[in-house]
């Protein structure tokens, strides 16, 4: 198992996305796995009950792992980690709610390929909330940020700026009407 301290947020989202399609496979229930994105956001969000959020959240893991096969490559061990780690370390607990948070809209980026440092860098910019409320960082300056970013990405890969802003578009009306992915689609 990686360290929690070596865990980067590419890794773990592709834990997160191997265990969305296991969960999906043996339940065929998307709430189960949006449970599980939200109670890994809790941890940071709601530290009052950090235990009850963890455990939650390690059940879940622990469900998609007993249908894990020898064969597969990746697995839950990414998420594991990050999520002990986000119980006893805030900002660890941070990055792992942020990116929970952006799941969907990060999904829906897969068609681009990015490379490891490419989403490492994409999801880094999308973690800005903390520094907006610390009043270190604005909004515009955040939204300034990911445009530049952007730009320096499609270079390599054609049309994923706006292709991001169509997602980013919809992750704010499912945000702002409190419905689900599964009804957009």
């Amino acid at each position: 198992m990686a360290s929690p301290a070596a865990t980067s947020p590419h890794d773990v989202f592709k834990s997160l996305e191997w265990i969305e399609d296991v969960i999906w496979d043996l339940t065929g229930l998307p709430d189960v796995f949006v449970t599980l994105l939200s109670h890994c956001s809790s941890i940071y969000y709601d530290r009052e009950h950090i235990q009850m959020h963890e455990q939650a959240a390690l059940e879940t893991v622990e469900l998609a792992n007993s249908a894990n096969s020898l064969f597969d490559a990746e697995g839950p061990d990414e998420l594991s980690a990050a999520v002990k780690k986000a119980a006893t370390d805030l900002e660890v607990a941070s990055k792992l709610a942020s990116l929970c948070d952006t799941y969907y809209f990060l999904r829906s980026l897969n068609v681009f390929n990015l490379s490891k440092s490419e989403f490492d860098g994409l999801v880094e910019l999308l973690q800005a909330g903390d520094q907006i409320d610390a009043g270190l960082y604005t909004h515009a300056d955040a939204v300034d940020s990911l445009n530049v970013y952007l730009d320096k990405l499609e270079v390599s890969h054609p049309g994923i700026k706006h292709y991001a802003n169509c997602a980013m578009l919809e992750a704010n009306i499912v945000q702002e009407f409190d419905t689900s992915y599964e009804l957009l689609h």
